[in-house]
């Protein structure tokens, strides 16, 4: 059924809540998940989702490690990422969130307090003195259930002398994981998260007596996924966290499944759109989008003025010089050299080049900034064999209570 103006507000409403991360065409992809008479409440539900951007990942590390120091009256802090060390336990897609958060830590100590705050390598742990006073911070972007945290700390262990303080960061974490860490003395930094339902139920807002409905939605569909009885991953997220919460790459298992989960329905068959894929094919789908799309490519550079020096040709190639128009299409969109990286499965020396390779070609100047050239080529790319399609997308009651973009 098409879909009336005020239908594609409600959507456009929901994009603009999660920062334009998704698209308007795949969270009506999503919806197509569910039957039609529940399109309404899912759609409500994902405006609850609680997304953390790179800059309000910044913004928290920053708060958390200012309060860090001010508490630490003697010794250096040292951050260490935690390892997932094994795969059935909880975390972000790829099992690299320590390490991103350690990326994002590293740029923040350096404003904070460059002399008293570093990241270090779990190796590193053997060179430190014994004797000394250090503070060592384990640190991720989630701790669900606190199973992966205690995990790598019971591993490291070993290596901790007495005279060292533990301390956990991260961006968000649940109750569960806090009672874990206090039983072990260790105390937690970030942002404490509940349940979802939880959450909506406590707010006292006019959607608060929705939350019963949320969650039998959740079940419902969750279940098609997920066995309750099968594993870690239950219907609703990681041992039944029941949490909503995403990060600008990528999304915790302890997030409801109905978001994340490209499985086949038990009854159907039918695969599960995800509006935030986890599983590295589904993510690698973006990429192929770039690949297969070569011959607009193509042909967009030599319009645009895109000439391959001998230099260019001999070290990145055609095909990278293509791609350099996708890698400056997300400069655009601010996002961090690290997401550029993880997205297209790139080393830095290769990023470097592809970088150097635009500012010879006039496409950022030399502080790496678009140059209005790149802007007008960007654009005319965006416009080539592009073709508004006649999207079908579900018919959506228009008296339904959204939450406004935060």
């Amino acid at each position: 059924m098409k879909y009336t103006l005020e239908n594609v507000a409600r959507v456009e409403n929901v994009v603009a809540h999660l920062y334009n991360r998704v698209s308007f065409e795949n969270v009506v992809k999503w919806l197509e998940n569910f039957s039609e008479e529940d399109r309404d409440i899912a759609l409500q539900l994902l405006g609850y989702m609680n997304l953390f951007t790179s800059d309000r990942i910044y913004l928290s590390l920053h708060n958390s490690l200012d309060r860090i120091l001010k508490e630490t009256r003697e010794g250096k802090i040292k951050i260490i990422s935690v390892k997932k060390l094994n795969k059935n336990l909880e975390g972000t897609s790829g099992g690299q969130s320590g390490d991103l958060m350690a990326y994002y830590a590293r740029k923040v100590a350096e404003s904070v307090s460059k002399k008293k705050i570093q990241v270090i390598r779990e190796e590193n742990l053997k060179r430190l003195q014994k004797s000394k006073r250090y503070k060592i911070v384990l640190i991720d972007d989630i701790f669900g259930t606190g199973d992966t945290f205690i995990d790598y700390y019971n591993h490291i262990r070993p290596l901790i002398s007495p005279n060292w303080e533990i301390a956990a960061l991260a961006i968000a974490y649940m109750p569960q994981a806090e009672r874990k860490m206090k039983r072990r003395h260790i105390k937690v930094y970030g942002e404490p998260i509940i349940s979802i339902f939880q959450a909506i139920r406590d707010a006292g807002m006019a959607d608060s007596k929705n939350a019963v409905i949320y969650k039998k939605l959740s079940v419902k569909y969750g279940g098609k996924l997920y066995k309750a009885k099968n594993g870690n991953i239950k219907t609703l997220g990681y041992k039944n966290s029941q949490a909503l919460i995403g990060f600008e790459y990528g999304v915790p298992n302890n997030t409801l499944p109905i978001i994340w989960s490209s499985k086949q329905e038990n009854k159907t068959g039918a695969p599960w759109f995800p509006i935030f894929a986890r599983n590295i094919v589904d993510r690698l789908d973006k990429k192929r989008r770039y690949k297969n799309d070569r011959k607009r490519w193509f042909y967009m550079s030599f319009k645009n003025g895109l000439r391959l020096t001998d230099k260019m040709n001999n070290t990145i190639g055609w095909g990278n010089a293509l791609e350099m128009y996708a890698i400056l299409s997300m400069l655009e969109q601010s996002k961090d050299e690290i997401l550029i990286l993880n997205f297209f499965g790139i080393s830095r020396h290769e990023y470097d080049e592809i970088l150097s390779n635009a500012r010879e070609n006039q496409l950022l100047d030399q502080t790496n900034n678009l140059t209005e050239k790149a802007r007008m080529a960007l654009s005319e790319i965006n416009a080539v064999n592009y073709k508004p399609k006649d999207i079908d997308v579900t018919k959506l009651n228009t008296k339904v209570y959204l939450p406004h973009a935060q």
